[in-house]
């Protein structure tokens, strides 16, 4: 497993092993390998805002991804967001209108975008693949789910 950019550099797992990154900045995980990723969205207790629960996401990989998804954002979370992933310089399009660049990882060729939206139906589209996380908060709530990827 190669976590790009990081210090944590290549980690060699065997069947059944399991390794915590504690992440403070987009990056990109790579294996040779089938992994399982999971991203862990904190407690209000722990960032000390009062918006958010504890949510798990799995996330899929890049062989999975699409390049447009359907989704709806609840009207009961102060806020809702999809952070997406494509590669850098792919062209974003949410609701038909085209976003600004994304920003780009270091060393990965990959770009992340995070567009606040309303409650409702949305489209998000991508000139090449994308992938996505659908999230929200509200007090002591929060949620969130993949979006993005073939067969949505």
């Amino acid at each position: 497993v190669v976590v790009r950019p990081s210090s944590v550099g290549l980690k060699t797992l065997q069947a059944g092993e399991w390794f915590e990154l504690s992440a403070t900045a987009d990056v990109v995980i790579e294996s040779n390998k089938p992994v399982l990723v999971a991203q862990f969205m904190a407690s209000s207790g722990l960032t000390g805002k009062s918006l958010g629960d504890p949510a798990m996401m799995l996330l899929r990989p890049v062989s999975a991804m699409g390049s447009r998804a359907q989704f709806w954002a609840p009207g009961e979370y102060t806020t809702n967001f999809v952070t997406v992933a494509a590669p850098t310089g792919s062209q974003i399009k949410l609701d038909t209108k085209v976003q600004a660049a994304g920003v780009a990882i270091p060393q990965t060729g990959w770009s992340v975008w995070r567009l606040g939206l309303s409650a409702g139906h949305h489209l998000i589209e991508s000139s090449d693949r994308l992938g996505g996380i659908l999230h929200g908060w509200t007090k002591d709530g929060s949620y969130g789910h993949n979006v993005g990827f073939m067969g949505q």
